[in-house]
């Protein structure tokens, strides 16, 4: 991802503490669970393993980091939005920012190993 002036360090800091919070959030009724079970940490939960991590951790990162990017795209838009051109770009920023909630509620999903589900109400 590239990374404009108008993100700080700051910002993004900001961005990935909310991302990260939202993330424990959503696992928390599982992280019980798996707590129950005697798992001491994501990192112990049996799961297969891509490059000797857990598929789980990689899918907790892949939330967060789709969570991050999100926030930062929604609050700071790098594109001047006036006029046709400009509000095509925010139009696609804006399904740029749907699809990567998307991802990070698909890899939570994944995590407590349940059907990836999304609809939307006509």
């Amino acid at each position: 991802m590239r990374i404009t002036g108008a993100v700080t360090t700051t910002r993004l800091k900001q961005a990935a503490i909310e991302a990260t919070g939202h993330v424990i959030d959503q696992l928390a009724g599982w992280q019980e669970n798996q707590l129950k079970a005697g798992f001491a940490s994501l990192e112990t939960v049996p799961a297969r393993q891509i490059n000797d991590v857990s598929v789980k951790i990689h899918r907790y990162r892949r939330a967060v980091f789709s969570i991050t990017r999100a926030l930062l795209i929604e609050n700071y838009r790098d594109v001047d939005t006036t006029g046709d051109a400009g509000e095509k770009r925010a139009a696609g920023l804006t399904l740029q920012a749907a699809d990567l909630w998307r991802d990070a509620r698909w890899a939570i999903a994944d995590i407590r190993d349940e059907v990836r589900n999304f609809a939307e109400a006509f």
